[in-house]
C-alpha cells in the first residue's frame, strides 16, 4: 500500500504493454505502481508474436535472450490465394539484431515481464482498479478501488468482486494500458472513433506438423482474411475471418474460453474443417483435437488523442487492430517505450537527455498516432508501384496489417514487393 501511495506514475493494466511500461519506468528510476482489476493472469492470451522492433526494445532491458530461446522464429511471411503462393516477405533480410518475428504465448511473455519488474522491486497489484480521475491545472487526482472476492447467490453459489477499500492518490502521471474496454479512457471522457466495420474471427490453436515451421502464412483469397502462425512445441494458430458478425456472438449454451478478463464462445470443429478447405487447402488434414478455440469480434478503432497533461494512453486502450499481424500489442510496446522516456524526463528533477519532457510527450503522441493510423488505415498510408502485381494492389488494405513489423522494418519489407509509404 505504501508503494502505491508513493508512486510517481500509476500504470493501469497489467498486460504486456502495461508491464513493459512499468519495467521501462522502473529502469529509469521512476517510482511506479502497476495495477489490474483481475486477480491473476489469464491462462490463455490472444497475442502470440513479437515483432523485430519489440525484440530490440526488450533487448535494451536485458530480456530478449531468454524469450528467443523459448519462442519460435518466424523468418518468412507468405501470401496465398487458395493453393497459389502469390508473394513472400523475408524478415531474415532485415537490418536488425533480431531479423525475425518471435511467436510465443502471451502468458509466457507476461511472466517474463513480471519477473523483470520484480527484480526492480515492483509487484503487480492484482484486484485493484481505477475508480475515478480528475486532472486539474498542474495536478492529477485518482481513486483506486482494492477489490476482494465475496460469495453470494442462494441457491446457486457465485463469486463476485466487491470494493474492500478506496485509495486516493496524486501521482505525477497515469499511463493507461487497460485494454480495448479501457476504464481510464471512459473516465477521461476520450472517444475512440470507429475506423471500419466490426469484423468477426474464428481462432483455433492446435497441434500440427507444419511443412514450413518458420513461416507465417496469410490467406487473401477473394475478400476473406486468414492467417497461420507457427507456435513453439509443434503448435500452430489458425485465424479465419467469418462472413458476418452474428456468427461470432456468444451462445450461452457453449463452453467459453477466457482471453484476459473476457470470455468468448468456443467454435465447433466442423467449422474449422470447412474454413481450412475453403481458405487453406494446402494445410492438409485437420487434427481431431483442437487445444482451444474462440469466436471473437474486433471493432477497429483509434482514440481521438493519445493523451494530454498527465494522462496518457497506449496499446489497445488507444487503438484496436485486426488480429493477424499482432499489431495491437506490438504498437503498444513501442509506444510505452517512448512514453516512459518522455515521462522520466518530464518528472520533477528529470535529467534524461533528449529535450524537455513536454516536447517528448508531444512527439510521442504525434509519432505514435501517425504509425497507428497508417497500420489501421493502410489505404491512406501506402501506395503500390505502377508495375507491381495487381493482386497486391487489390489487397493492399488487408495485406499491410498482416505483416509482423512496424516502422522502418515494415517499410523495408513492403518495398521488396512494390509497396511504399505514401508521400
Amino acid at each position: 500500500m505504501s508503494k502505491l501511495r508513493q508512486a510517481e506514475v500509476v500504470v493501469a493494466g497489467a498486460g504486456p504493454v502495461g508491464l513493459l511500461a512499468a519495467v521501462a519506468l522502473a529502469e529509469q528510476g521512476v517510482g511506479v505502481a502497476v495495477l489490474d482489476e483481475v486477480d491473476r493472469t489469464a491462462v490463455h492470451g490472444y497475442a502470440l508474436a513479437l515483432h523485430p522492433r519489440s525484440l530490440e526494445l526488450l533487448d535494451d532491458l536485458g530480456m530478449a535472450g531468454d524469450l528467443v530461446e523459448q519462442g519460435r522464429r518466424i523468418e518468412t511471411v507468405a501470401f496465398y490465394d487458395g493453393n497459389e503462393r502469390r508473394a513472400e516477405l523475408r524478415l531474415d533480410t532485415l537490418d536488425s539484431s533480431f531479423p525475425f518475428a518471435l511467436s510465443l504465448s502471451q502468458p509466457l511473455l507476461e511472466e517474463h515481464l513480471r519477473q523483470a519488474l520484480a527484480r526492480r522491486g515492483v509487484k503487480v497489484l492484482w484486484s485493484h482498479r481505477l475508480a475515478a480521475l480528475e486532472q486539474g491545472p498542474g495536478a492529477l487526482h485518482v481513486s483506486i478501488d482494492r477489490l476482494e472476492h465475496a460469495s453470494a447467490g442462494y441457491p446457486v453459489a457465485s463469486v463476485h468482486q466487491t470494493v474492500a477499500a478506496r485509495i486516493d492518490l496524486e501521482p505525477e502521471y497515469l499511463v493507461a494500458s487497460d485494454g480495448h474496454r479501457s476504464t481510464t479512457r471512459r473516465l477521461a471522457g476520450l472517444p475512440c472513433d470507429s475506423i471500419g466495420p466490426p469484423r468477426a474471427f474464428a481462432v483455433f490453436e492446435l497441434e500440427a506438423e507444419l511443412e514450413a515451421p518458420t513461416e507465417m502464412r496469410v490467406m487473401l483469397g477473394g475478400s476473406s482474411l486468414a492467417a497461420l502462425w507457427p507456435l513453439p512445441g509443434n503448435r500452430c494458430r489458425l485465424v479465419f475471418e467469418l462472413d458476418d458478425v452474428p456468427q461470432a456472438r456468444a451462445d450461452q449454451r457453449r463452453q467459453v474460453v477466457k482471453l484476459g478478463a473476457s470470455a468468448y464462445p468456443e467454435v465447433a470443429h466442423d467449422l474449422l474443417v470447412q474454413l481450412v478447405e475453403a481458405h487453406a487447402p494446402w494445410f492438409g488434414d485437420v487434427p481431431e483435437q483442437v487445444l482451444w478455440s474462440v469466436a471473437i469480434r474486433f471493432d477497429p478503432k483509434l482514440i481521438k488523442s493519445l493523451g494530454s497533461g498527465r494522462v496518457w494512453f497506449a496499446g489497445d486502450a488507444a487503438h484496436v487492430a485486426l488480429p493477424p499481424g499482432m499489431h495491437g500489442m506490438n504498437l503498444g510496446l513501442t509506444e510505452v517505450s517512448r512514453l516512459a522516456q518522455a515521462i522520466a524526463t518530464a518528472l520533477p528533477g528529470g535529467s534524461l537527455p533528449g529535450g524537455s519532457g513536454d516536447d517528448l510527450l508531444s512527439s510521442y503522441a504525434a509519432g505514435s498516432m501517425a504509425e497507428a493510423r497508417r497500420l489501421l488505415c493502410p489505404a491512406e498510408g501506402f501506395t503500390v508501384d505502377p508495375d507491381a502485381d495487381s493482386w497486391l494492389r487489390e489487397r493492399l488494405d488487408r495485406l499491410v496489417p498482416c505483416v509482423p513489423a512496424t516502422g522502418e522494418h515494415l517499410d523495408a519489407l513492403l518495398a521488396t514487393i512494390g509497396i511504399r509509404p505514401a508521400l
